[in-house]
């Protein structure tokens, strides 16, 4: 796409910098210079037949050289004042030529000196260095005369460059290639570029407000109300290309040339991203748009006001290498808009592929298993051997993302790292444990749901039915100090995500007391835990190694040392259970070998005291979590959920 940068506003200062400046105040604009270090350089003189003694050419040559320096240091005041027309439009019009090359510094080399009758010319050679284009040199003449006496530069728009004549302009055009393709982990596209008509608005060419918007929203369905606040957003130029709407190739061939017609629309060749699915992993991937300010000041060039960029996800962590960069011109354009030169350009570079690890059945069946789930939920895969992200699915699409960034009480599916910490601890699971409808730890009671009394059973019992009151005892009595905190260490939680986007750290504090202690047991307290986590909580309890969730390949990871492997021997038993005869058993599917652990997870509502509903677990190749927020019974909520997400994998892969 090609990006013409302040085409219009340089033919203004170039004309003007061309006429007699009569009656401009030198003072009345301000200087764009910038701190650079500059050097000017002397060639040996050339000797030539004259008319001029040598005096004058040695004035003559010594006012191009003081030109030149001061044009090389960006001292416009200076070298307009050396000319023979020292008004404002001059130093405007040099600053105008620093401002369309995005100057960093200048170099200027003096070469032969020329008498041409009763004028001098002094050739030379300025080295631009620039924010985009590089560095590179052109050759250029200065042509001095004399008046009262005095030398000076007989000042034109060619001074600045040969190629420049009355009312040309500099441009820098800039043509982006196609964005690359977000990948699965197979190498298909998830996301991938197409080509669209981008319908946009420059402002200083519209003559008639109302009636571009009647046309923009009759012809190309764009609301008056997007192109109204693009044309009100913060620091909008006069002469920037605002992107306001696409086209396609097909509704371009029936209404674009009517369109373009209309004062102050441009429509440009552009690319659209065109996903496999709507929606599809929406705030992994991200999206594209015009870019914001903000990211114009971090990227710097060769992006301009007019880009499309990454806006989050994926799109934006990964946008330079998606975008690649452009190749770039820069070009003489006369007052017609016709290229006159090419003085320098630059390839640009091809955009790149960004692989990740999401797997597109699995991702579609997620986004199937949340669909039309009245309340806020998320739900992340990860493949239980490398902890690699195959899922993630989010409910409302578009807004925060809680399978990543959401931290949550993970309620019973926490008993999984407690387990964990009382097998490490010396607990004999073929011991029977109590599981009553209360107990009572340090002055705190702590109640199974629904006033649950088992009595004495085997401890994977009371892992199944996720008895709070077996939990919440033990981890008083059985667990060592700072124990329960160093298993919940060992399964990740307080470590850095590696996930490439925006992800919050799971968190567990170590308790403060007895009744802390407990409370954190059955997940409640101030653990929390992003979805994304306990995926990987769930994956780690069955294979004894905990693997932080990896979305791109080749990223760091981080890896627990093994467990003992008594304690995934004992969870792989304990999980089936729950889903068999326990809590999980609505997450059932016929003919599936499923493990899990149930949650219900309180919270304090805007409204009072509120229940999370999580589902934990494992199936053939993958480890899940599901949480439903404010959904009450982890089980009866969550566990469908889960069912449904297992069954759409199924339908999907053909078995």
């Amino acid at each position: 796409m090609l990006r013409l940068l302040r085409i219009v506003a340089a033919l203004a200062v170039i004309a003007a910098a061309c006429t007699n400046g009569d009656g401009v105040d030198p003072a009345s604009s301000t200087s764009t210079s910038t701190s650079t270090t500059t050097t000017t350089s002397v060639a040996p003189e050339s000797t030539t037949t004259t008319t001029l003694d040598d005096d004058d050419r040695r004035a003559a040559t010594a006012i191009a050289e003081s030109y030149l320096a001061s044009w090389a240091a960006q001292d416009w005041e200076a070298a307009a004042a050396l000319t023979t027309n020292p008004t404002a439009a001059v130093r405007d019009a040099h600053a105008a030529w620093a401002d369309w090359l995005l100057l960093t510094d200048a170099a200027a080399q003096r070469n032969d000196v020329r008498i041409a009758g009763e004028t001098v010319e002094v050739d030379f050679t300025m080295t631009v260095g620039t924010r985009a284009l590089g560095t590179w040199s052109y050759e250029g003449t200065v042509r001095l005369v004399q008046e009262s006496g005095r030398w000076s530069v007989d000042w034109e728009p060619a001074t600045l460059h040969p190629s420049l004549g009355e009312g040309d302009v500099i441009a820098v055009v800039r043509e982006w290639g196609p964005r690359g393709a977000i990948l699965a982990h197979d190498g298909r596209p998830i996301v991938s570029g197409g080509e669209i008509h981008v319908v946009g608005v420059v402002p200083q060419w519209i003559e008639d407000l109302d009636e571009l918007l009647v046309a923009l929203e009759l012809l190309a369905e764009i609301p008056p109300e997007t192109v109204t606040a693009e044309l009100e957003r913060p620091g909008v130029q006069p002469d920037w290309f605002l992107p306001v709407g696409d086209m396609t190739g097909a509704e371009y061939a029936v209404y674009g040339e009517e369109l373009a017609e209309v004062p102050g629309v441009l429509i440009r060749s552009g690319q659209s991203r065109l996903s496999v699915a709507e929606p599809f992993a929406d705030q992994i991937v991200g999206t594209t748009g015009p870019i914001t300010a903000e990211m114009l000041a971090e990227l710097g060039p060769p992006y301009d006001e007019s880009s499309t960029v990454g806006r989050f996800g994926l799109e934006l962590a990964f946008e330079r290498s998606l975008a690649g960069s452009p190749s770039q011109e820069v070009r003489v354009v006369n007052q017609f808009g016709r290229v006159v030169d090419v003085l320098h350009s630059l390839p640009g570079a091809d955009p790149s592929d960004v692989e990740t690890t999401l797997d597109i059945e699995t991702q579609l069946a997620a986004e199937a298993a949340v669909d039309g789930i009245d309340l806020p939920v998320a739900l992340v895969a990860v493949d239980l051997d490398t902890g690699e992200v195959r899922a993630s699915a989010v409910r409302p699409v578009g807004g925060f993302d809680r399978a990543f960034s959401g931290l949550y009480p993970p309620g019973s599916t926490f008993k999984i790292v407690t387990a964990s910490a009382l097998l490490a601890g010396g607990l004999d699971p073929a011991e029977p444990v109590e599981c009553p409808d209360e107990v009572t730890v340090d002055g705190r009671a702590f109640r199974n749901v629904d006033d649950m009394d088992l009595g004495e059973v085997p401890f994977v019992t009371a892992f199944s039915a996720s008895c709070n009151t077996t939990f919440a005892f033990l981890a008083a009595i059985a667990l060592e100090p700072g124990a329960l905190t160093d298993w919940a260490a060992r399964y990740g939680i307080g470590t850095e995500p590696t996930l490439d986007v925006p992800a919050a750290v799971s968190q567990f504090p170590d308790p403060p007391d007895l009744a802390g202690r407990s409370a954190a047991a059955i997940g409640q307290g101030q653990v929390l835990l992003t979805p994304a986590h306990a995926a990987s909580m769930a994956a780690a309890a069955v294979t004894g190694i905990w693997r932080s969730p990896l979305l791109v390949p080749g990223s760091d990871q981080v890896v627990s040392d093994p467990f003992d492997p008594a304690i995934p021997a004992f969870l792989d038993e304990a999980m089936l259970a729950v889903v068999t005869e326990g809590t999980g058993q609505p997450a059932q599917v016929p003919g599936e070998e499923i493990r899990g652990k149930t949650g219900s997870a309180e919270f304090m509502a805007e409204d009072g005291l509120a229940t999370h509903a999580w589902f934990v677990g494992t199936w053939s190749d993958l480890a899940f979590a599901v949480v439903v927020e404010g959904g009450g019974s982890g089980g009866r909520v969550a566990g469908p959920i889960a069912a449904a997400f297992i069954t759409a994998i199924l339908e999907l892969r053909g078995g």
